[in-house]
């Protein structure tokens, strides 16, 4: 996970908390598929999105 600069492990059953307007990226280097649940407050809103390199 990246959050804000810095970069950290999530394993299963992570909970990772991201503040609105903070850039942030997930990775998978496993072989297995990448599962999460995402709960957004408020509602996700795609025009939000901003990809950042």
């Amino acid at each position: 996970m990246r959050l804000a600069g810095e970069t950290f492990p999530v394993c299963t059953g992570d909970t990772v908390c991201i503040p609105p307007g903070t850039p942030h990226a997930l990775h998978n280097p496993g072989p297995e598929p990448l599962r999460l649940l995402c709960r957004c407050a408020p509602p996700y809103r795609h025009e939000d999105t901003e990809l950042l390199e």
